[in-house]
Order: C-alpha cells, then sequence, then structure tokens
C-alpha cells in the first residue's frame, strides 16, 4: 500500500523530495532487522528505495505513524542544521521507546538510554547516518565530482600538518553534500581495509542557548569528554562537522557506512587536531567514537576537499547530465525504446557539481647548491592549505585615517579582526618532468 503525501507536498515543499521518497518507500516495504541501504547517489534514489526512517516500524495507517511523519519533517525542515542529530534520537526514545527498543533489537544491541543516562551506542550511530542521508535527500544536496587532475594534485598535498587547520576554517560551500570517490583511480580506505565510495559531509553551528536547553552535553560521552578537555566551552556555539563515509558495497543490497564526526567550539585558538580524538584518547574513554588514526586517508581527502572548494580561485561547475538526457529521451518515438533509455537514465546518469579544472603538476628547476652537495634530487615539492591574512594591517578611524598611540605611531590591527581566506599553494616537480622521473616512493595522501 502506498501513502499518498500530496498534501504534505504542497505545506512543505522546500522538503518535498522527501515526501517523494516516503512514498515510494511505503510501496516497496521495509525490514527492521537489517541495516538499509543508503545513498550512493541522490539523483538516482529510485535504485535505493531502502533508506530507513524510523515511522516506518509503524503501520502506514496507523496513527503513530503520521504523528512520527510530522515530526521528522518539522526536523528535517527546520532543526536539522541547528540542532544536534542527538535531540532528534533523544525524542525517539523518551517519546517512541518501542521504536527505539525494536532499533536496538535489529542491531543487536540493548533498547534504551543507560544508566548513565547515555544513548545506546548502536542506535544511536545508526539513527544519525539515517538522519544524515534524509537531511541530503530532502534539501537536494548535491553530488561532488572530481576533475579527475585535481584528485592527483590533492593526493600530493601535504596532510601531516593538515588537522592543524584551525576549526574556524571548517567551512562548506553546501548545507550537505556526497562526496563521490567512484571515479577516483585509487582506493580510500580505513585502517581495516574497508574501501569507500564516497562521503557525506554536513555541518551545522549549534548556539549554547541550544546546547543547554536540550542537555545536550550531559547526554553525549564524547561531547562530555570534549567539555572536559576544553575544546567545547562555556557560552561559545558549538560545530558540529559529520562525516558519513560509504563503503564499497559486494552486492547493492548490503551497502555499509561509517560515522566520524567533530564537535568543537568554533573559537579562534583551537585546531582540527584539538576536537578529534587520537587511539590513545580514545582507549581512555568509551563511547568517545573512532579515533582519527583508524580514519586519516578519508578525513584528510573530505577536509582537503572542503578547504579546495572554499579557497580562493577554486573552480565549481553544474553537470547537468541527468537533466540532458530527459530531455532527448522526451523526443523518443519508439516506446520500447523511451523505457530502455529511461532503464540506462537511471542507471548510469546523474546530475552533479565538478571541482577543479585542468590541473598539471609543473616544473621547478632548483638552483645549483654549493659545495659537495650540487644539484638537488628530483623530488615533489607538496602543495598545502594555509590562511593568509589580506587587507589593513592597522588599526583605522571611521574615516580611514590611521589611529595613533600617544607616541604618534600606528597601533596595529588584533590579527583576529584581519581578514582571512584560505589558499592552495599547489604541489610541484623540482627537478623532474614527470612523476615517472622521480625513484622515491610517493607519498600517501595520510
Amino acid at each position: 500500500m502506498k501513502v499518498n503525501l500530496a498534501e504534505y507536498k504542497k505545506n512543505r515543499p522546500t522538503i518535498a523530495p522527501l515526501f517523494d521518497y516516503i512514498e515510494r518507500a511505503t510501496e516497496t516495504g521495509f525490514s527492521d532487522h537489517t541495516h538499509s541501504d543508503t545513498l550512493p547517489y541522490p539523483e538516482n534514489i529510485d535504485r535505493f528505495t531502502k533508506l530507513f526512517l524510523p515511522m516506518f516500524l509503524y503501520s502506514i495507517t496507523s496513527k503513530e505513524f503520521k504523528d512520527m511523519l510530522s515530526f521528522i519533517a518539522d526536523w528535517t525542515e527546520h532543526f536539522h542544521f541547528t540542532r544536534p542529530n542527538l535531540m532528534l534520537i533523544k525524542y525517539l526514545a523518551n517519546k517512541a521507546p518501542d521504536v527505539y527498543h525494536r532499533l536496538a533489537e535489529g542491531l543487536h544491541g540493548e533498547a534504551g538510554f543507560s544508566a548513565s543516562g547515555l544513548a545506546h551506542e548502536g542506535v544511536s550511530t545508526f539513527l544519525q547516518a539515517r538522519i544524515i542521508e534524509a537531511a541530503h535527500l530532502a534539501h537536494k544536496g548535491p553530488t561532488i565530482s572530481y576533475h579527475p587532475n585535481l584528485y592527483q594534485m590533492l593526493r600530493l598535498t601535504d596532510t601531516d600538518k593538515l588537522t592543524n587547520i584551525p576549526i574556524t576554517m571548517v567551512n562548506t560551500p553546501y548545507k550537505s553534500m556526497y562526496l563521490d570517490w567512484n571515479s577516483l583511480n585509487t582506493d580510500i580506505a580505513d585502517v581495516d581495509g574497508m574501501v569507500y565510495q564516497g562521503c557525506y559531509v554536513q555541518t551545522r553551528v549549534v548556539t549554547w542557548e541550544a546546547m543547554v536547553d536540550g542537555n545536550i552535553i550531559a547526554n553525549d560521552r564524547a561531547l562530555q569528554v570534549a567539555y572536559e578537555k576544553g575544546t567545547i566551552k562555556d557560552n561559545e556555539d558549538v560545530l558540529f562537522f559529520d562525516m558519513l563515509f560509504v563503503g564499497k558495497p559486494e552486492n547493492e543490497a548490503a551497502m555499509q557506512t561509517t560515522l566520524f564526526s567533530i564537535a568543537a567550539s568554533k573559537v579562534e585558538g583551537l585546531s582540527i587536531k584539538d576536537a578529534v580524538f587520537d587511539a590513545e584518547e580514545a582507549s581512555q574513554h568509551a563511547f568517545v567514537g573512532i579515533p582519527i588514526d583508524d580514519m586519516k586517508e578519508g578525513i584528510a581527502l573530505v577536509i582537503n576537499t572542503l578547504l579546495y572548494m572554499t579557497a580562493k580561485k577554486s573552480v565549481r561547475e553544474e553537470m547537468k547530465e541527468m537533466a540532458g538526457m530527459e530531455k532527448k529521451i522526451l523526443n523518443i518515438k519508439n516506446p520500447a525504446k523511451k523505457r530502455k533509455a529511461q532503464a540506462r537514465l537511471k542507471k548510469n546518469t546523474y546530475d552533479y557539481v565538478r571541482i577543479g579544472k585542468a590541473y598539471e603538476l609543473h616544473r621547478e628547476d632548483s638552483t645549483t647548491r654549493e659545495g659537495k652537495q650540487g644539484k638537488q634530487e628530483p623530488h615533489i615539492r607538496l602543495g598545502f592549505f594555509n590562511t593568509f591574512y589580506r587587507g589593513d594591517r592597522i588599526l583605522k578611524d571611521d574615516n580611514g585615517l590611521p589611529v595613533k598611540d600617544k607616541d604618534g605611531k600606528s597601533i596595529p590591527l588584533p590579527i583576529e579582526k584581519r581578514a582571512k581566506e584560505v589558499r592552495w599553494v599547489m604541489p610541484y616537480l623540482v627537478n623532474a618532468d614527470s612523476l615517472s622521473d622521480i625513484s622515491v616512493k610517493r607519498r600517501k595522501l595520510a
């Protein structure tokens, strides 16, 4: 039986794609005994109709289904990008304990909150992943595709110091986006060998008032530890940076996701390194999540991608392959050929945003050194992202004139008040014409 949500779509047009999905999903059915499929391509949603949402544990004709649907719609439309996901999970645990219990059973865990008030880790992580997917779908988040040469250049960009990037520089050009890694010529894997085909990326900034009103820190062990070590500070808004990595499936019915989240006050002086947990911290504190070392390669690519997309002179272009093919198919007269073309369209074609342009490794000759050292060996000078300050260096009054101190000297403008931008200093070949001229082992992404 298919539910008709035409009225919802009329009243909530900004999240109409979510209702379209739910209509299709109620027709195909669900099982709450296994993990759901994810959405490797949001534009190809018809191929992957098992995204899990909690109301599907109820009969679609029941009042509980309608109440849950309204709540999920409210959350997705108004609160998802200004509230932490834990607020929704707390609601489910408190207001719909039967749903929470059935989820826990399906995930082979224990239902409800623990004695300390913390959400069961398995259920909480599972629900956060589904919330991220649903919000991406509802808000038509774009799929990001890499120009082939751009990825090579990012791969040759130094990431050893990447986590020293200030947390204030973590920004996303879209509310939600999916980074597509299927076209890359190298597998992106975690420490256990899980290979990932892409990653959903979402950020939100939650006010301190909302954190307090929702009693958020007390109900999440990772946030408690962050608060104890000072990366979440009183009276400061908190950045939530979610990366949902989508595993490459052995078959289309058994896809796997891994969630890595960062939460920290968005203040000067804090870095990504401060905000994450290393292996030692993760071993000392239960339920703080995956240590960064386990996901370093994937996280480095995500952060490098964000830095590129928000850096000066980055290139983005919308590729409307799906839209263009749809127009061509409309002109096909033969019904059988049209059906085949539509099937191929859904399987192989989608709209996306391509980042980068035809980057090439440039050659740079080093000067011959004096003495015995002679000319440098052929090597790669790794690229790097850096924060550059620009604009006025001195304090000025309302008329644009320098403000002087009592000795008549111009007063320097505090560095935190100066304008900043991220620039990418790209890698170079030194004393080599191509990568094949370099005998040393190529540097890995992380």
